[in-house]
């Protein structure tokens, strides 16, 4: 049974909890890119803390076992 000090009434649909601000937020960065996987990789600072996933290059030799 609920107490009348623990029932709240439901948020604002405007307002959004710290923790879900960072979700939305990582949720909008890009996480492809359309650079080639050729060579390595970059090591910068920025490419370490957000890496994006590289594109495959095309082959045509490519061939599935059945």
């Amino acid at each position: 049974m609920l107490r009348s000090g623990e029932w709240h009434p439901p948020r604002p649909i405007g307002s959004v909890p710290p923790f879900e601000g960072r979700c939305l937020a990582v949720k909008r960065k890009p996480f492809l890119d359309q650079q080639p996987i050729n060579g390595d990789p970059p090591r910068t600072w920025s490419n370490f803390r957000h890496s994006l996933l590289r594109q495959l290059p095309p082959c045509s030799g490519f061939g599935w076992k059945e």
